[in-house]
């Protein structure tokens, strides 16, 4: 059985944060330049309505919904693709690196190889010498 005393939505923002998020969304970098947006879109919206050049339909309702869902869907993708992203760069910077590390050691040993080897022709005139 659940405890009486469960608080459900306990970790809602307050209405003051809440604001302050639809504020900070809006574009802009000023309280001015923001309610300028926020007035220049109502006033296009009332322009159009009133000389009936848009009228608000079924069309616009299903726009409202698929934006809606679109944005809550993005929203809930986001985190987790960036996570997935972000550990296949670093899978793939971790294979690259190690490839890269691994061709400059066998690069240094060849260079190690031949060099050991670069005494030869005296040895070899030497050996013919005789």
């Amino acid at each position: 059985a659940l405890p009486i005393s469960t608080r459900f939505y306990s970790d809602k923002p307050t209405p003051e944060a809440k604001a302050t998020s639809i504020i900070d969304s809006l574009p802009g970098n000023s309280l001015i330049s923001k309610t300028t947006w926020v007035t220049l879109g109502a006033g296009l919206t009332a322009f159009g309505v009133s000389n009936e050049l848009y009228v608000a339909n079924d069309e616009t309702v299903i726009l409202a919904g698929f934006l809606i869902f679109a944005t809550l869907l993005g929203r809930s993708v986001a985190k987790p693709y960036t996570n997935w992203a972000d550990s296949t760069i670093a899978k793939i910077s971790g294979i690259l690196n190690e490839a890269r590390s691994g061709h400059t050691q066998a690069i240094q040993t060849r260079i190690d190889s031949v060099n050991e080897k670069k005494d030869v022709v005296d040895v070899t005139k030497g050996l013919y010498d005789l």
